[in-house]
């Protein structure tokens, strides 16, 4: 525990506990301040990589790319959708704001070794239809699930440009899986 010493006193001659974390200290000279015992767990603390981001700390969340508020990202996690420096700020119980470090994402829309994906949902993040583009001829197979794994929309077959409705999922990150062949393509889906 490290306590600054209120101005004009010498040391701390009173100090008492109060709720929600919170601390009275007294000085020698009759000064008095409130101070909040921070512990390091207020401190957001962010985690992943150029397809999802995801942060610790109390809510309200707050996400930022290169100092630039991002409209809307309010939640724990968040899909980058350019290349930056990735910070969230908190707001405690008291309202007292904590801030990450920044988190530098780069390669955001590349594939693995800096190959282009080999099929796009558009728009993304989508509202309540996202067009499905791959490259190949014929159909493929389509499936999507939750963050958990969970199979949200059942297997269906697409074709190049179809448009696949989005009106029975809730707002949220999603997996899209696209089996082409053999090959099986994944890529996140954020659906507004």
């Amino acid at each position: 525990l490290s306590l600054a010493l209120v101005t004009g006193s010498h040391y701390i001659g009173a100090l008492a506990d109060l709720p929600n974390n919170r601390l009275l200290a007294g000085g020698a000279s009759g000064d008095m301040a409130v101070m909040r015992l921070t512990t390091v767990s207020n401190v957001p603390h962010i985690t992943g990589d150029a397809s999802l981001l995801t942060t610790t700390g109390p809510a309200p969340y707050q996400w930022f790319v290169d100092s630039t508020l991002i409209s809307g990202a309010t939640s724990s996690t968040h899909v980058p959708v350019v290349n930056g420096n990735y910070t969230v700020s908190v707001i405690d119980d008291l309202g007292c704001p904590y801030h990450s470090a920044p988190f530098p994402v780069q390669n955001v829309g590349v594939g693995e070794h800096g190959r282009s994906q080999p099929f796009q949902l558009f728009p993304n993040p989508a509202e309540s239809v996202v067009t499905v583009r791959f490259n190949g001829t014929g159909t493929a197979t389509l499936q999507i699930r939750d963050l958990q794994k969970r199979v949200v929309k059942e297997r269906m077959e697409v074709y190049d440009g179809k448009p696949i409705p989005l009106d029975a999922l809730p707002a949220g990150v999603y997996i899209v899986e696209l089996v082409n062949g053999r090959t099986t393509y994944v890529q996140k889906l954020v659906r507004r």
